[in-house]
């Protein structure tokens, strides 16, 4: 039901502004965001993510519930992404630097 206004935010307001921060921007290009389909995969996937979130608290229920879940894979994929670039900044620390880019 919110779709649309959810992408609408999601590509004026808040993507946008990430893809304008350097820092951002390093993380996104070293996942492959930001190469091919990546942009428009990411506001999918954020769009599905805050529909997921908002429309029932039935869908906060842990265990269960769809948002409960899609929050669980967000965390995970965070989770993988952190522990490639810290694997990426003992390898290439002119690449990826944990102290600057985070």
């Amino acid at each position: 039901r919110h779709v649309t206004y959810t992408a609408v935010g999601l590509i004026h307001f808040s993507l946008v502004a990430g893809f304008n921060s350097p820092k951002f921007t390093k993380v996104l290009t070293s996942t492959g965001y930001l190469a091919g389909n990546g942009t428009k995969v990411r506001v999918y996937e954020t769009g599905q993510f805050v529909t997921d979130v908002m429309q029932s608290i039935e869908h906060l229920r842990p265990g269960t519930g769809v948002a409960w879940k899609s929050i669980v894979q967000v965390r995970l994929l965070h989770s993988q992404v952190r522990c490639r670039l810290t694997q990426l900044s003992k390898a290439h620390a002119k690449y990826y630097s944990i102290e600057y880019h985070g």
